[in-house]
């Protein structure tokens, strides 16, 4: 691996382990897996977490839980969660309000509030996480927990949508495995790669935002340490990984 580029660790919510995408095949969506199994990971510090929190507590990847009371039961919506969330700028900051009797469970297991959200329990009739409220009765809805983000490390191959940036190094692409949206590297390849990739976004946005203005190098070092990840969609970056190495 190159050795001016920092070596990248990736997050995960639930198991870290291979297991069959059952969405192989559809290549005509962008995000389709691009192997029968493997896991999907995002590289720390560029995550877009409405694609790591949607499945509901008995999906296979084991990212949420279900939250229960002192007798086993699953705790019902009403009366014991309400969803809140304030905006600083593009950013969201959430302070969801719950029962006390639900922070109590959720201070028992070590859980923080703001990681609660609710869940349908019938495994035969699952809908996606944004839709589940226009075909579900409500009193069938139930709280469950998305489990933090995972750290880890993997030095194996990587699948990702670099190639599909401007700034892609171009002798990559040339000897690098690529099937539909997805490009095969190896790790030290997408550390380089990456690196490539986020250099030309932020040189994209920076200009996007400061078209007529003045430049001013205070507000530049400020933006450029903090501000431009929060302006950028970060969907596209995505890692898809057959087996972890690491």
């Amino acid at each position: 691996m190159r050795k001016d580029y920092p070596k990248i660790r990736f997050v995960r919510s639930g198991v870290i382990k291979p297991f069959k995408q059952t969405l192989y095949g559809r290549e005509e969506d962008y995000h389709c897996p691009p192997k029968k199994k493997g896991f999907y990971a995002f590289p720390k510090g560029f995550v877009e977490y409405f694609l790591v929190t949607n499945r509901e507590p008995y999906h296979i990847t084991q990212k949420s839980v279900w939250l229960r009371d002192e007798k086993g039961e699953r705790f019902k919506v009403e009366g014991n969660y309400k969803p809140s969330e304030n905006y600083r700028g593009e950013q969201v900051l959430c302070d969801h309000w719950v029962s006390k009797e639900v922070l109590r469970q959720l201070k028992r297991k070590g859980f923080k509030k703001n990681w609660v959200d609710i869940a349908q329990p019938l495994e035969d009739s699952f809908v996606g996480l944004f839709r589940k409220l226009a075909h579900v009765p409500y009193d069938d809805i139930r709280l469950c927990y998305f489990k933090p983000l995972k750290t880890f490390r993997h030095f194996g191959y990587v699948w990702s949508h670099l190639h599909t940036f401007e700034g892609f190094p171009e002798s990559l692409r040339r000897n690098n495995w690529i099937k539909g949206t997805w490009i095969k590297l190896s790790y030290g390849n997408y550390c380089f790669a990456f690196h490539k990739v986020t250099k030309a976004l932020k040189e994209e946005l920076w200009k996007e935002k400061h078209k007529d203005g003045n430049f001013d190098f205070q507000e530049y070092l400020c933006w450029n340490r903090k501000n431009w990840k929060t302006k950028l969609n970060k969907d596209c970056l995505e890692v898809f990984i057959e087996e972890r190495r690491g």
